[in-house]
């Protein structure tokens, strides 16, 4: 009987856990389509509710631009690392100073880490392609269930930042919403 109900109580759970939403479910459009540009707001909004539909994805806000938008990250990884991530990040604090490891120590923590890469985005405000690739990235490294993107997430913590000047983001957005159609 108990069994019976752990089991219930798991299916229950997956079941409340929704789909991962597609891009174009979120934001009304295929990426990269022509003429649609992407608002900031529908981006922060986007990697929120990939958070909240899988367990590979944690959201972080790194705080706030010049202009008060989210400046955010997300961290994809298998669903093992993303509860480790604690772990993984105390292994490279004690790596980054020789100082607090041993050369045997070093190694041991080297062997037991994992890759950890950053990929930014969308320095520049009219860099517009970048903020949604990383989009369409994220989406297919959380749910594209293929063996490469395994490997990958089993031995790599992926660290993506969107772009790095939402208020560019919207600048040139509501630029081109204004424009559109006009001959410069």
């Amino acid at each position: 009987m108990y069994v019976k109900r752990a089991l219930l109580l798991l299916a229950f759970a997956a079941a409340l856990r929704a789909a991962v939403p597609t891009p174009e479910s979120h934001f009304g459009h295929k990426i990269g389509v022509d003429n649609e540009l992407l608002d900031w707001d529908k981006v922060v909004s986007y990697f929120q509710a990939l958070e909240k539909s899988s367990d590979r994805i944690k959201f972080r806000e790194l705080g706030k631009t010049v202009e008060g938008r989210p400046q955010i990250a997300a961290i994809i990884s298998s669903p093992a690392n993303i509860k480790n991530l604690e772990h993984y990040r105390d292994i490279q604090l004690r790596l980054s100073d020789p100082r607090k490891t041993t050369p045997a120590e070093a190694q041991k923590l080297f062997n037991e880490g994992k890759t950890i890469i950053m990929i930014t985005c969308s320095i520049h405000a009219t860099e517009v392609a970048s903020t949604h690739t990383a989009v369409e990235f994220a989406y297919r490294l959380l749910t594209e269930d293929n063996p490469k993107f395994k490997t990958i997430l089993d031995n790599v913590i992926i660290l993506l930042e969107p772009s790095q000047n939402p208020d560019g983001v919207d600048i040139v957005t509501k630029w081109y919403r204004k424009n559109e159609g006009h001959s410069l």
